[in-house]
């Protein structure tokens, strides 16, 4: 087994600490170290209140390709409590060698909880597993890759907090798309894709039918095996609440997020025009539709469900919100009046508290384009508790990360830490036990889906790309 190529060598690494213009938290680095043979760089530092911290790796005060700080373990790019942390980071093998140590810096960033970095991800293969990055490119293995579309949920938060914008349609007749205005209080983080069979299976009992697996949206679940049956599990009269075994609900005690939900329908109509008051996210031309949507025209209405992620993202960077499914909406369904009054000004709409039939958005693929414009609004034809084959669902969750016990937050204006690194001894490595969990069917040069990666890793022990690695 080959090993890795030497990387640059740190002898005399400088790391410094950035502080993001909301956040509160300062991270203050102790430590950094360099183990020799594999050049991973052991970083110990402190965090003065609970929070998310986040690094970035810089040449010439210039951030490095993302995809090569994805590599890592240990107490970065997560929620972290108060107190002393360490991580590792390995360097990519792309590295090049001859840098001058002096101009490599590592960057730490700590973010308070209610202000995290916009992209989440949860990562299926291990529970409790929640992680965040800065930007689309820092995500592990990339936002459009396989591994985000199967074995890992990645979430963009959406920044709508005091935003007023209008939702409906002009002209509306049929009292079903009345146009009015919203101002929504919260930001809220969505999935960038509808969740996927493989990633259904990945928490709960796999499907047994062979047709049910892969990238293809999930469309066998209700709303009630979503959420729980209605007694109990009523939005918006029980809020939030879920049956601990509906699906959300297990993908909470799994992931570790009490927040996981649907969307409200005016979070999703806010997500899906991404910022665009034409019928679709790419406007009013229809003729641009088939790039962003699967639908009756483009895919044929007898061709089944697509795999999502295969046309274009919207401005926001969300798959598949035209098209490919109808997505499951928390909200009861109502028209007219009961619905809204045209021009009204409405914060934070939860719908109706009672109904017969729960409001589904997006369209199909074996429906015309214009069930797949942004303001559409539909509701299943059959009760909560009746899946159907173009239902599919996308998954929400608040951005405040903060609970009752990680206190109230200090405020104040953070303060900035810098540290430098001394050459030191290279330590002995680690035993390791590797277990093969089963092929990918992407390269996986990387090992942060599982979080893996320890220190002193023995590389040249490593099973070839292409394996789930696992240390027990």
């Amino acid at each position: 087994m080959k090993s890795r190529k030497s990387c640059a060598a740190f002898t005399s690494l400088v790391l410094f600490c950035v502080i993001s213009a909301f956040a509160a938290p300062v991270v203050t680095v102790t430590s950094a170290v360099q183990e020799s043979k594999t050049n991973s760089v052991k970083v110990v530092y402190t965090l003065s209140e609970p929070a998310v911290v986040t690094f970035d790796v810089r040449t010439n005060n210039v951030s490095i390709a993302e995809d090569q700080v994805w590599s890592v373990s240990g107490d970065i790019n997560r929620k972290l409590a108060a107190g002393t942390h360490e991580f590792v980071w390995f360097p990519h093998t792309g590295w090049p060698d001859g840098v001058s140590s002096a101009d490599c810096r590592i960057a730490l960033v700590p973010w308070a909880l209610d202000n995290p970095p916009d992209y989440m991800v949860v990562k299926l293969g291990l529970s409790s597993n929640v992680t965040f990055y800065a930007s689309a490119g820092a995500v592990p293995f990339g936002i459009a890759s396989e591994a985000s579309r199967r074995h890992q949920m990645v979430f963009r938060r959406i920044r709508a907090a005091g935003v007023r914008w209008r939702m409906g349609t002009d002209g509306d007749t049929t009292g079903r798309e009345i146009p009015h205005y919203v101002t929504l209080t919260n930001d809220y983080y969505i999935g960038v894709y509808p969740v996927t069979c493989e990633q259904h299976n990945m928490f709960l009992t796999p499907y047994s039918n062979a047709a049910l697996v892969g990238p293809k949206p999930d469309n066998q679940q209700s709303y009630e095996t979503l959420r729980g049956v209605t007694s109990g599990h009523n939005w918006p009269t029980d809020g939030h609440a879920v049956a601990s075994d509906s699906v959300i609900g297990t993908l909470r005690i799994h992931a570790g997020l009490d927040g996981l939900d649907l969307p409200t329908e005016a979070e999703w109509e806010f997500a899906c025009r991404a910022g665009n008051s034409g019928s679709w996210c790419c406007g009013n031309d229809v003729s641009l539709l088939p790039l962003y949507a699967w639908y009756s025209y483009r895919y044929g209405r007898n061709a089944g469900m697509p795999p999502v992620g295969l046309l274009r993202p919207n401005a926001f960077g969300l798959y598949d919100m035209h098209g490919t499914g109808f997505e499951w909406c928390l909200d009861w369904y109502s028209e007219g009046v009961a619905y809204c009054t045209a021009g009204a000004e409405v914060t934070a709409p939860t719908g109706p508290n009672t109904g017969s039939g729960r409001v589904i958005r997006g369209g199909s693929y074996a429906h015309d384009e214009c069930y797949a414009s942004s303001a559409c609004r539909y509701q299943n034809g059959q009760s909560p508790g009746s899946p159907y084959t173009t239902l599919i669902y996308r998954l929400c969750c608040p951005v405040n990360m903060r609970t009752a016990e990680d206190g109230a937050g200090t405020g104040g204006t953070p303060v900035a830490a810098l540290a430098s690194v001394t050459d030191f001894a290279p330590a002995a490595k680690s035993s390791v036990c590797v277990e093969s969990l089963g092929t990918a069917q992407y390269p996986l040069d990387f090992l942060s889906i599982f979080d893996i990666a320890k220190d002193g890793l023995d590389f040249d022990s490593r099973e070839p790309k292409g394996a789930f690695l696992m240390i027990r």
